[in-house]
């Protein structure tokens, strides 16, 4: 009996220290890392957070940008003789349809 209660014991001795291993959190790994890179954070493969800004305009900036080439594209054309909004004048066959609903 007392080889079994031995073995128990190492079996649970060994869960703990399993779970202990598997415990990592992220100001533990970033300990390590300044351990093993003796304080320099320095590196190519490093996430520390800092990125190359993007070279599109934001989703404002594009909005106006949309705004300003509609209305220079608007005011382009009025110099023009024709209106941007016509009326239409409908056919015959257009209006018995309407006059039969």
């Amino acid at each position: 009996m007392s080889s079994f209660i031995q073995v128990m014991k190492k079996r649970a001795a060994a869960e703990r220290k399993r779970k202990r291993r598997t415990n990592h959190y992220r100001k533990d790994y970033e300990r390590k890392l300044i351990l093993e890179k003796q304080g320099d954070s320095s590196s190519e493969d490093s996430d520390s957070g800092e990125r190359e800004p993007d070279q599109t305009p934001g989703y404002y900036k594009q909005q106006e940008q949309l705004r300003k080439s509609i209305a220079e594209a608007v005011d382009g054309s009025s110099d023009s003789d024709e209106d941007l909004l016509t009326h239409r004048i409908k056919t015959q066959e257009e209006e018995v349809c309407t006059g039969m609903t």
